[in-house]
């Protein structure tokens, strides 16, 4: 099955969720009673809205590990693709768990830039983390609104001292000579199932260029 992580989700959710959203806070302001909670306990996670073969997304697989079922399906996506995407939810039933979306960003999904020409464009990285089947970065890029390219490539692969493998990667930034104006978000993963060269135990190592300083973070396949 392929992954992506632009697609047309976020355009749905403007019609299923975030139109819901808008008539709960008409409701809040229509005379009601003031200990009324305007907006729903929304939850922000990463994680797969796989579709099937017509292109219909039914189920949200959180990257805590939880298959959440959505109270409206997503159609007119590509068939028998995993779409990744920072959704923002609220969850409405328990059996099966279900839940309403509210907002999805897409998410960048990293491919091996190692044959590529080197790009280690400064950029700040705000945070790195494992999520699920995942390696996890928030990115603050700065733009103009221009495209930029994004990857990882691999450096070495080391055996440790007790017969692990640490496996060592960078990040691949081409900023494209995109004008460095303001700044903005972007989530990406690499998927820990690509890198053929490590196994559940081994460990990554994923090395970053800042704007300042170079900075490594380690992390348990």
């Amino acid at each position: 099955m392929k992954r992506a992580g632009i697609c047309n989700l976020a355009s749905q959710i403007v019609r299923y969720g975030l139109l819901t959203g808008i008539l709960c806070g008409f409701a809040a302001c229509d005379g009601g009673e003031e200990d009324e909670t305007p907006y729903p306990p929304l939850i922000t996670e990463l994680g797969d809205f796989p579709s099937d073969e017509t292109g219909i997304v039914r189920t949200f697989h959180c990257d805590n590990g939880t298959d959440y079922r959505l109270e409206t399906p997503l159609t007119g996506n590509q068939p028998n693709t995993v779409y990744r995407q920072v959704c923002s939810y609220e969850s409405i039933g328990s059996t099966p768990p279900t839940i309403r979306l509210y907002s999805l960003t897409a998410v960048r999904v990293l491919r091996d830039s190692t044959e590529r020409p080197q790009a280690a464009d400064p950029t700040p990285v705000t945070s790195v983390w494992r999520g699920g089947n995942y390696i996890n970065l928030m990115i603050n890029p700065r733009t103009q609104g221009g495209t930029q390219y994004w990857g990882y490539r691999t450096d070495s692969l080391h055996i440790t001292d007790n017969n692990r493998r640490c496996l060592y990667l960078s990040l691949h930034h081409n900023a494209n000579n995109d004008p460095s104006s303001y700044t903005t978000t972007v989530y990406a993963s690499i998927p820990l199932d690509e890198l053929k060269q490590i196994r559940p135990g081994d460990s990554v190592v994923l090395k970053a260029f800042l704007p300042a300083r170079v900075k490594e973070w380690r992390l348990r396949y």
